[in-house]
C-alpha cells in the first residue's frame, strides 16, 4: 500500500507551539485581574481601593493603605525545615484554644468605611490588650472590609457592613491558660472603646453581643452552653449582654451577665456562668428549682432535716425553706466566693424577705441568713464520708430526711 506524503509547514508549527505555551498564562492573568477588580468597591473618585493590604505592625505604619508590600520577610519561615510541630508533647495535645466573638450594631457608617481608622483601631486594641500584633492583612469584600491581624499565638480579625452599621470582631487564641473571667471582659471593654463608635450615642447607642467558646481538643468539646449562639445571639431573644460581675475563686471562674431587651433596654434576664458555661438563668428559675425540691419533700411524710449539695446561688435553699416542716437545712457548698457573689448580685435567687416570719425585715433578706440555714463551705464528698462513712459513728439525730443534689 502506497503511503501519501505529508507536507509540514514549519512556520505555522512554530506559531501553534508558541500559542499553546503562552495562552493559558495570559488568560489566567486576565481572569484573576477581572475577578479581583470585580470584588473591589470603587471610591468616590471612581478608582478601586487596593484589594489586598498587608502591614507589618512592627516596622510599618498600620494606617497606610498604600503600603502593600510592608511585611517583614524575616518573620515568616521560608522552607519546610523552618516549621516544626512537636507531636510527642502530650501536654500540648491536651491543651485547646479559646474563641471570643463580638458583634456590634448601630456602628457609625463612615467609620466602617474608613480602612485607615479601622486599622488604627485594631492596632490600638492590640496594644491596650497587651497583644503583639505582627501584621495586618486587609481585603475588601462586596459589603465592606475584612482585616485579620496575626499575633504570635492568636488571630484578631473583623468584618464590616457599613450599609447596615454592623461589624463582627473575632479573637482566637491558643493561650489556654488565659483567665477568661478577668481577661476577656477586659478585651471586651477595649474592643468597645476602639470600635463601638456611634454618631448618636444617646439616641442610637451601639449594641454589643459577645460569646466565649473553648475550641480544640478539650475533653468536653460539646459545650452545654452551645444554645447561647442560637438563643442569646440570635434573633429569637436577648441580643445584648452586659457584665455585672466577673471574678475567679480558688475553685472556678464566675461571671454574671444582664441581658436587657434590645427595644426597651430593660432587664429581661440574668445568667450565671461557671467557667464559661451556663449554670443558672433568671428565666426558668422557678420551674427548675421547684421541680428539683418539691417532689422529694412532698413525698416524705415529715421532712425536718434537709441537706443540699451545691446550690451556691441559693435558689434551691429558698425552695426548701418554703416547707414549714423543715427545721434545719444544711447546705454544703465548697465555694464560699459563689455564696458571697450570690448575696450581692443574684438576690432574685435567694430572697426570703417574702416569708411570713421575715415580714419585719425591710427590703432584701438573704435565705443564707435564715435561722434554719446551716452553711458549710467545704467539700461535700469529704464531709459526708466523715459524718456518715463506714468508719463514722453516726448520731441518729443528725441523719437527713432528704438530700438534694444541686451540683453540675
Amino acid at each position: 500500500m502506497k503511503m501519501s506524503s505529508v507536507r509540514i509547514r514549519w512556520a505555522w508549527m512554530a506559531v501553534h507551539v508558541t500559542l499553546a505555551a503562552t495562552c493559558p498564562y495570559i488568560l489566567s492573568q486576565i481572569f484573576v485581574s477581572q475577578l479581583s477588580l470585580g470584588a473591589i468597591p470603587p471610591t468616590q473618585d471612581g478608582e478601586p481601593e487596593p484589594a489586598n493590604i498587608i502591614v507589618d505592625a512592627s516596622s510599618c505604619s498600620a494606617v497606610d493603605p498604600q503600603n502593600v508590600e510592608c511585611l517583614n520577610p524575616e518573620s515568616a519561615p521560608t522552607t519546610d525545615e523552618d516549621i516544626s510541630f512537636d507531636s510527642n508533647d502530650d501536654e500540648d495535645l491536651e491543651e485547646g484554644a479559646q474563641h471570643f466573638l463580638i458583634e456590634m450594631q448601630n456602628v457609625d457608617t463612615e467609620f466602617l468605611k474608613d480602612l485607615p481608622r479601622l486599622q488604627l483601631a485594631m492596632t490600638q486594641m492590640a496594644t491596650q490588650a497587651d497583644l503583639t500584633l505582627l501584621s495586618q492583612n486587609c481585603q475588601s469584600h462586596p459589603a465592606g472590609w475584612t482585616c485579620i491581624g496575626l499575633l504570635p499565638d492568636a488571630t484578631l480579625s473583623f468584618f464590616t457592613w457599613p450599609a447596615t452599621g454592623a461589624m463582627s470582631l473575632d479573637f482566637f487564641t491558643l493561650n489556654e491558660s488565659i483567665d477568661t473571667e478577668t481577661y476577656l471582659p477586659f478585651v471586651l471593654a477595649v474592643a468597645q472603646e476602639q470600635f463601638a463608635i456611634s454618631t448618636r450615642p444617646e439616641e442610637s447607642p451601639v449594641s454589643v453581643t459577645w460569646l466565649h467558646k473553648k475550641r480544640g481538643p478539650y475533653e468536653e468539646l460539646d459545650n452545654p452552653d452551645g444554645s447561647d449562639v442560637e438563643w442569646y445571639l440570635g434573633s429569637k431573644g436577648f441580643r445584648t449582654k452586659y457584665d455585672i460581675k466577673s471574678l475567679s475563686t480558688p475553685f472556678q471562674g464566675l461571671t454574671i451577665t444582664d441581658m436587657p431587651h434590645p427595644a426597651t433596654d430593660r432587664p429581661t434576664n440574668k445568667k450565671l456562668y461557671i467557667d464559661g458555661v451556663t449554670q443558672s438563668s433568671l428565666v426558668g428559675l422557678e420551674p427548675y428549682h421547684e421541680a428539683l425540691v418539691h417532689p422529694a419533700l412532698l413525698a416524705h411524710p415529715n421532712p425536718k432535716r434537709v441537706a443540699i449539695i451545691g446550690g451556691g446561688e441559693g435558689a434551691t435553699l429558698r425552695e426548701v425553706l418554703k416547707h414549714k416542716t423543715v427545721e434545719s437545712c444544711t447546705m454544703v457548698e465548697i465555694d464560699a466566693g459563689l455564696i458571697e457573689l450570690a448575696k450581692l448580685h443574684l438576690q432574685e435567687w435567694n430572697d426570703c424577705s417574702d416569708f411570713a416570719y421575715n415580714k419585719d425585715k425591710e427590703g432584701y433578706f438573704s435565705c443564707f441568713d435564715d435561722v434554719r440555714t446551716d452553711l458549710k463551705p467545704i467539700d461535700a464528698v469529704g464531709w459526708f464520708i466523715e459524718k456518715f462513712g463506714a468508719d463514722a459513728i453516726v448520731d441518729e439525730s443528725e441523719k437527713f430526711d432528704v438530700v438534694i443534689m444541686d451540683a453540675l
